[in-house]
């Protein structure tokens, strides 16, 4: 028997490492012909991921010499991308199983229409995973699974809000190749956190971001975004613990109301709806979380983050992209003891989402088969959108 030299051995593993690349590639293409989206765009973009790594692990099975520092870091990208595919690949095969009800093809079509109304060129995929999140990698929001229901699809926006820090380009034509404003100032605005939270600048930034993508999905979806989050994920009982990735739950909820506050004095039509949304979320909170749980100067401090959220995305996001609060939202029938009525003309994706979760607060502690039917009922209005 020859022994295996460092050589020979390294060989291999760039041969297998190779190998799952090839693999993946093919689970990608295979899986094309269901993808009802974006299709090609999705293979193209894991696919220049996919030859960056080929090429690097020719050039170190080519180059002689053991480089196991160089295949430890493409492992760790090739891992990276295996996560994504997977994800992107099991959100493809529950749609054509129809075992997600529909909300992966209305996930889509959500992130499609307000990407298109902030001024985003790069489209985001969308993904199933066990919570929801925002990955760089291929720009895939992923939704939660296994809930397949109406309820938590505003959380996109949220995620959303990720993918617009990072890539929304400048409002003048000049500075547009070369500036992310968004990026920009929350990296200004981390400094100022880090000061006023006694934290790492790292987790200052964590924050920061996490915060902009709250006042980012009120400002493109009004209301739903906010009600799903007090309602379905706030911790009332632990209202000030934040974690190294997220502010603490006061600190969200005040910088949402602040938000609406804001969008509230630009003094046009569309202000009254987001005063009443301010009054609504204090509300709530307060009788949920009680009136101690924010001092008076992290109010001022939340009050003037937000206030910059929201100026730096009214300068260089479409001026559609702010939600516009429309009458139309009471048109739409989310009572199920009343008969269903399809969608009006106008009407859109976050009217819909707007309208089944105000029919959910008006409802609270309605019993569970009527939740459940609310949710069935403004789920076919978006597929009746759609088709």
């Amino acid at each position: 028997m020859t022994a295996p030299t460092q050589d020979s051995v390294l060989e291999a593993q760039i041969a297998h490492v190779l190998a799952d690349l090839n693999q993946l590639s093919a689970s990608l293409a295979a899986v094309l012909s269901l993808q009802t989206g974006m299709g090609r765009a999705v293979l193209d973009r894991f696919e220049l991921l996919i030859d960056g790594l080929r090429a690097k692990l020719t050039s170190m099975a080519g180059n002689g010499g053991a480089d196991w520092t160089g295949l430890a870091k493409v492992r760790r990208s090739a891992a990276q991308i295996s996560r994504e595919a997977l994800a992107f690949v099991q959100s493809v095969l529950l749609r054509e199983r129809k075992l997600d009800n529909g909300t992966g093809v209305i996930g889509e079509r959500l992130l499609d229409e307000l990407s298109e109304r902030t001024s985003e060129d790069r489209r985001v995929l969308l993904a199933v995973s066990d919570n929801e999140f925002f990955s760089h990698t291929v720009s895939m929001v992923r939704g939660r699974y296994p809930d397949v229901s109406v309820w938590n699809l505003p959380v996109l926006a949220h995620e959303l809000g990720h993918h617009v820090a990072a890539t929304l380009r400048h409002s003048d034509p000049a500075l547009r190749e070369d500036y992310r404003p968004i990026a920009i100032y929350l990296s200004e605005e981390a400094d100022n956190e880090a000061s006023f939270a006694h934290v790492d600048r790292g987790v200052a930034l964590a924050h920061v971001h996490e915060l902009f993508a709250d006042v980012y999905a009120i400002y493109v979806l009004g209301g739903a975004y906010p009600l799903n989050m007090i309602a379905l994920s706030a911790r009332p009982d632990r209202f000030d613990a934040a974690t190294e990735t997220h502010p603490s739950w006061s600190r969200r909820v005040h910088t949402m109301q602040a938000a609406a506050d804001v969008l509230g004095g630009f003094g046009d039509v569309v202000a009254a709806g987001y005063r009443d949304l301010a009054e609504t979320i204090s509300g709530i909170w307060r009788v949920i979380a009680g009136d101690g749980d924010i001092t008076g100067r992290e109010r001022a401090v939340t009050a003037q983050q937000a206030e910059g959220m929201v100026r730096v995305l009214a300068k260089h996001a479409f001026s559609r992209a702010r939600y516009d609060m429309p009458e139309r939202v009471n048109t739409i029938v989310i009572d199920p003891m009343q008969p269903l009525v399809g969608p009006a003309e106008g009407v859109t994706l976050a009217d819909v989402l707007n309208a089944v979760w105000r029919w959910r607060i008006e409802n609270w502690g309605s019993a569970g088969w009527l939740i459940e039917d609310a949710s069935r009922r403004a789920l076919e209005l978006c597929r009746q959108m759609i088709r």
